[in-house]
């Protein structure tokens, strides 16, 4: 399972500003456990990249 996960969007400039939210679902099929269900929406660290904003998170 990947240690990062990133998702890029792009949006004209003449749009008005909006928020993605990108829901990522890892699948074990051999898993006969309880499944684990985090909400990370608060997690990560918010950087200003040009005029873009970026939230980083590690998993």
């Amino acid at each position: 399972m990947p240690t990062t996960a990133s998702a890029t969007t792009a949006t004209s400039s003449r749009s008005s500003p909006r928020s993605f939210s990108t829901t990522i679902l890892f699948i074990d099929d051999s898993n006969d456990g309880p499944v684990t269900l985090v909400d990370a929406s608060k997690l990560g660290k918010k950087v200003k990249d040009g005029k873009n904003q970026k939230t980083s998170k590690s998993l």
